[in-house]
């Protein structure tokens, strides 16, 4: 993220990942951020972020919500053409990404996500888009956070080895 301190309450809050105190922090309502791209067909692209369950001290009120990082290919009218997602909660069930309470003193507090997928035909744009999401009657907004940082959407380039293998089927 570009801004060198999203926090409005100065250095209140987890030190970011990579300790640049850059990071972007979900708190107590529906939030979330996204980048679009321009984007070909037929090439891999990467969304990757760094997440962490920010409770403060790292034992209680972990943010009883959920969040995700998804990587979305759009046609050039700005239709949706897939998205895939990879979901993180503050539960232990096995069903997604799990991430335990952190008091985030320490920049190992973080856990990588990323997705990687090829644009498919038709595409224009890639987009990548994190989440912070309340859900349920008992959601208590203003429990703990949600911090997202180090986010990126990179195409992922071809190895030389391929292009010198499809060069040697060439000369043959």
């Amino acid at each position: 993220f570009a801004v060198a301190d999203v926090n409005v309450f100065g250095n209140f809050g987890p030190v970011s990942h990579d300790g640049d105190e850059q990071s972007l922090k979900l708190f107590g309502n529906d939030g979330g951020a996204l980048q679009q791209v321009a984007a070909t067909p037929g090439v891999t692209y990467e969304a990757s972020a760094w997440a962490m369950n920010w409770t403060g001290n790292g034992t209680t009120d972990p943010f009883g919500e959920f969040g995700f990082l998804e990587l979305g290919f759009f046609d050039g009218g700005g239709g949706l053409i897939s998205a895939s997602q990879v979901f993180v909660d503050p539960v232990d069930d096995g069903t997604n990404v799990y991430l335990a309470p952190q008091d985030g003193a320490d920049v190992s507090d973080w856990t990588q996500l990323s997705i990687t997928a090829v644009a498919p035909a038709g595409t224009a744009t890639a987009q990548i888009l994190l989440i912070h999401q309340l859900v349920g009657a008992n959601t208590v907004p203003g429990g703990g956070t949600l911090a997202w940082d180090d986010a990126s959407l990179t195409a992922v380039p071809v190895p030389a080895a391929v292009w010198l293998f499809g060069s040697g089927l060439l000369g043959l």
